[in-house]
């Protein structure tokens, strides 16, 4: 993970590259060694997703 500390459940987050860069997001679980689960808001719907952890960053 890009990020310097251990992301926790709902913790917002920031996806920094990718057909998602840009949205909104929100840490749910970790999806592997090299993955993570978030949620997205897309349309006013949150909608989870499997992202690359290079993909995301703790939002400061």
């Amino acid at each position: 993970m890009t990020c310097e500390r251990q992301l926790n459940k709902d913790y917002a987050i920031n996806i920094v590259n990718g057909p998602f860069s840009d949205l909104e997001a929100v840490f749910d679980s970790n999806d592997g060694e090299l993955r993570s689960s978030v949620l997205i808001s897309i349309l006013g719907k949150w909608a989870k997703v499997s992202l690359d952890n290079s993909q995301i960053t703790s939002r400061k």
